[in-house]
This record gives structure tokens, C-alpha cells and sequence, in this order.
């Protein structure tokens, strides 16, 4: 519709579904509408609402879960010269609550972040990311916690025998404090595929 893209996802899984190789998967009913919007050429601001629940009938859970997510981003590819150069803040904002008397998963994540990616060379392509992640439990205090996430990713497309492999590297840092002491967590991570 002009400079806008509406799509929307109805997304149902009945109590005891299992998958052909017998996991379960929750049951649960999800309704998600994403609007798109391009500002210009070079900019297009998205936000997406994702509501769901569970505990359907017949569910064996004892209770229900909503949950309520917010995504807001922004894509930017503001080089002219470099067409794959892009930079994308976002602010995600995540509601839990549950229908039993004490609503014993009442929280709130609150997310921001942003990430750059571009390509060095028609086969090469690199990237940087940073993440602030706040999970807000009011229903247990002391399981509150943040993270400030640190990424770094590389990729690269060869021909190996005349078919395409393609690989990446990815290393990240994840520094965590929690309420419920005075330890900070650092993990580091580092993944070849």
C-alpha cells in the first residue's frame, strides 16, 4: 500500500501436537501484525506486535501465559557508494503475565540494541552488534537481571569441487549482573559454521 507493508500471522498449535520426530511442541494461539514503512530510499522503520497465549483446551499446564511483544527498528543504508553498508537500531519490549492468583511470571524485558553489516568484498561480509537487555521480574525480584551483549561476525563464500560453501564466524561477549547478588557473569563465545 504506497510506502507501507501490512502482513499478519495467525499461528495455532493444538494441545499434544507432536512433530515427526516426536518432540513436542507447546500449544499456544499467536496473532502478530508487522507494519513496514519506507521513510526514502535509504531508510525503512518497522514495528511489529506479537500477542500470544497458552494453555489451550485440553492443555495439561496449570495455567495461562500471555505474552505481549512490542519490536520497533529502523533500517539505514545511508551511503550511496556502499549500497550493502546498513544500521539498524531497534527497541524490543516483552510483557509476561499469567491467569494464575498470584500471576507468578509477571516481567517485563526491555531491549535495545543496534547492529552494522557490510560487506568487504563481493564474496567477504562483517558485521558488529551491541545489546542492552533488562529482564524486570515482579514477581521474584531477585531473578532480575541485565546483559550488555557484544558481537562480532564475519562471513565469507567459496567454491569448493564447483559447489558453494559458505562459512561464518561468529564471537561474542555477554557481561550479565543479576539482583539477586553482587557477581557479574562474563561469557565469552566463539562458533565457526
Amino acid at each position: 500500500m504506497g510506502k507501507s507493508n501490512f502482513r499478519y500471522l495467525y499461528y495455532y498449535v493444538q494441545p499434544e501436537f507432536y512433530s515427526e520426530v516426536g518432540s513436542a511442541a507447546p500449544d499456544k494461539i499467536q496473532h502478530q501484525l508487522t507494519w513496514d514503512y519506507r521513510l526514502n530510499p535509504k531508510a525503512i522503520f518497522s514495528f511489529t506486535e506479537n500477542y500470544h497465549w497458552d494453555r489451550l483446551e485440553g492443555s495439561t499446564k496449570t495455567k495461562r501465559t500471555y505474552n505481549d511483544e512490542k519490536y520497533l527498528n529502523l533500517t539505514l543504508r545511508p551511503f550511496a557508494s556502499r549500497k550493502d553498508f546498513t544500521f539498524r537500531p531497534y527497541i524490543n519490549h516483552l510483557r509476561k503475565d499469567s491467569d494464575d492468583a498470584t500471576n507468578s511470571v509477571e516481567s517485563t524485558t526491555r531491549t535495545s540494541g543496534f547492529s552494522v553489516n557490510d560487506t568487504l568484498n563481493p564474496r567477504t561480509t562483517y558485521g558488529f552488534n551491541y545489546e542492552y537487555r533488562g529482564f524486570s521480574d515482579e514477581a521474584n525480584k531477585t531473578s532480575s537481571d541485565y546483559f550488555h551483549r557484544l558481537g562480532l561476525n564475519l562471513g565469507r563464500e567459496e567454491k569448493l569441487l564447483g559447489r558453494r560453501l559458505y562459512f561464518s564466524l561468529n564471537a561474542a561477549t555477554d557481561a550479565r549482573t543479576a539482583k539477586r547478588d553482587e557477581n557479574k557473569d562474563l561469557n565469552l563465545g566463539l562458533s565457526l559454521n
